[in-house]
């Protein structure tokens, strides 16, 4: 072996030159990087202080798909992985594939001559090599011939057999075969140099395609401890944790997709739960009753939003400190855009979907608009009682500790009976079943505490139309409070947030939320399993608002709508329409990384769904 090495590195004593001479007795390269000693063994070496063994590739899968080989670049021990790939010359390969499919031809053939069965696995190569050929002759592919190595190092013969069990269990579950180069193991060594020499040549042929998927993909780490960091899980390919804080993002948004069963719920409600206890207030617009168990064993408010609750939230509340944003708009302007968007959904919760003419919207207005001013509520600021009020300007309003009246749908809908005469007949048809019918859940003072920093809105019992009316007023609701509020950290929760982008005026108002949370210290996490809906209903929208998306399992159909709005690599839709309960492709700005989500006993218990 010694002498093999020698002969490479062209060390023999009779090729010394003048040079040599010259430079005998001082330190070369050579000199620095060489191990004490090379022993030779049957099927390992002696390198320096360590044993090396050198381990083929001899059989490969029938497929794969891109990164399939991610597990053995990923393996956390001491292991060198060399890839030999030689091309070859088109028609050398055309004239044996040539060959090779008429031995095919033939021998299937001679089968049905003799009343025999094909043989499925001989049928299957003739397709292959017939595809391959079309590829070649088309200029589709290439072809290549590639061998995998594997050398581990280990200090110990017990240790260097255990390593080499543990890594040929790991690349059975690959469907790949192994053997031990016996007897071969200088071949092995001079191989594995980074010297691009093969003296072992174990390959096996691969076209273009299927070469690539052989190439190890890099997964960004996800590991940033600024700010408050929050464990989502464990990276997949190397064993790191995914640990960052979602408020250090360019923005504060996400959005989390998955079909059915796949972990959505789980991952929303763990990360709801590791934010709470760092200090973060969360709001949970909830319509499946889904956190009902998280927010009492938190200690939080659960506000339930149906016909029988006694929970009752005013839609036309102003708050203390309300300020709006939206430019050469006051604060009762704003208010009055989003009670007058209210109003739209609730006309249109009655199975028509059409909104208000151009005439009704005029009418309401104006109506909204004198029942503030009949309270005292101007665009400068209360004009009821001066003496108890402080102006600063026209978009600032600060209340005294006396709780003002604040009008109602009520009096919204007396004023529009008094002054929108018959062309405010439809509205004031519609909309006096959620004022003296069984849908008067949003006609009245409110009742709630919001000053809990677990707050989770309850919508499960409604009918559709009405669900969506409800989460709507909820997250108006929630969304008047964070803009008059101290700026604490707030993380908004969507779940099932398809059913509000079905409506064109639900949807605009959470797209407006998601443009200007980051400015309240807020971030607003969009949970649907309904992928298709939120591409074709707003989801581009949602998305270049979002810096954060975790994808969990997805159907093809979805991967493929899914793929409109996020730029996914072959890979990454491999990895969605396989991926297990609990795993996911998180993206946080420009890093991204596959992530198995994990949790403690205690977290486990309060997030899943499941019986057990």
């Amino acid at each position: 072996m010694l002498n093999k090495i020698r002969s490479f590195l062209k060390l023999d004593e009779g090729e010394e030159t003048r040079e040599d001479v010259v430079t005998r007795g001082t330190n070369q390269i050579n000199d620095l990087i060489a191990p004490d000693s090379i022993i030779e063994h049957r099927s390992f070496y002696e390198l320096g202080n360590n044993l090396v063994r050198t381990l083929m590739v001899t059989t490969y899968p029938h497929t794969a798909y891109m990164g399939w080989l991610d597990p053995l670049y990923s393996y956390d021990e001491n292991i060198d992985i060399s890839c030999h790939i030689t091309p070859w010359p088109i028609d050398v390969v055309i004239n044996n594939l040539n060959k090779r499919l008429t031995e095919y031809a033939s021998t299937m053939q001679m089968d049905s001559s003799d009343g025999k069965l094909s043989d499925a696995a001989l049928e299957a190569a003739y397709q292959d090599a017939l595809q391959l050929r079309q590829k070649l002759q088309t200029g589709q592919s290439k072809f290549f011939y590639q061998a995998i190595y594997i050398t581990i190092s280990a200090q110990y013969l017990d240790e260097l057999n255990e390593k080499t069990h543990e890594i040929e269990t790991i690349l059975g579950t690959m469907q790949l075969s192994t053997r031990i180069a016996i007897h071969r193991q200088g071949d092995a060594f001079l191989t594995a140099m980074p010297i691009g020499s093969d003296y072992i040549k174990q390959t096996r042929n691969f076209d273009t395609e299927s070469l690539s998927t052989c190439f190890p993909l890099t997964s960004a780490e996800l590991t940033d401890m600024e700010g408050t960091p929050i464990l989502y899980g464990i990276n997949r390919l190397n064993n790191s944790p995914v640990m960052f804080d979602r408020f250090n993002l360019s923005n504060h948004n996400s959005v989390t997709l998955a079909s059915s069963g796949y972990g959505k719920s789980y991952t929303v409600k763990l990360e709801a739960l590791r934010y709470f206890i760092l200090g973060t207030k969360i709001v949970i617009i909830d319509p499946e009753e889904e956190y009902v168990d998280l927010c009492e064993e938190l200690g939080g408010q659960y506000i339930k939003l149906s016909t029988t609750s006694k929970d009752v939230i005013n839609p036309l509340d102003i708050y203390e400190g309300m300020e709006s944003h939206d430019s050469g708009y006051s604060f009762l302007a704003s208010k009055i855009m989003d009670v007058l968007s209210l109003i739209e959904l609730m006309v249109g919760s009655d199975g028509t979907n059409e909104g208000l003419t151009s005439r009704e919207k005029s009418i309401v207005i104006d109506a909204i608009q004198d029942v503030y001013e009949d309270v005292g509520i101007t665009e400068v600021g209360f004009s009821k009682k001066e003496e108890d009020v402080f102006f600063d300007d026209k978009d600032f309003i600060t209340l005294d500790d006396d709780a003002k009246d604040m009008p109602t749908l009520s009096d919204l809908l007396t004023k529009l009976k008094a002054s929108g005469g018959r062309e405010a007949e439809r509205v004031v048809d519609l909309l006096e079943s959620y004022v003296t019918g069984v849908l008067d859940l949003f006609n009245g003072e409110t009742n709630v505490d919001l000053n809990n920093d677990f707050i989770v809105f309850g919508t499960k019992d409604l009918e559709e139309g009405v669900e969506e009316v409800a989460m709507f007023v909820a997250l108006e609701y929630v969304w008047g409070r964070i803009k008059a509020g101290n700026k604490d950290r707030l993380l908004l929760i969507v779940d099932e947030a398809w059913k509000m982008l079905n409506n064109d005026t639900s949807r605009d108002f959470l797209i407006r939320v998601a443009k200007t949370a980051r400015k309240f210290k807020a971030g607003l996490s969009i949970v649907t399993q309904d992928t298709s809906d939120f591409v074709m209903n707003g989801g581009e929208s949602i998305i270049s608002n979002t810096s954060m998306q975790i994808l969990l399992r997805q159907s093809r159909k979805d991967i493929e709508d899914l793929s409109t709005l996020i730029d996914l690599s072959e890979n990454e839709k491999q990895r969605l329409s396989i991926m297990q309960v609990g795993e996911a492709i998180i993206y946080a700005d420009y890093n991204k990384s596959l992530v198995g989500i994990i949790s403690n006993d205690y977290e486990h218990r309060l997030c899943s769904t499941t019986e057990e």
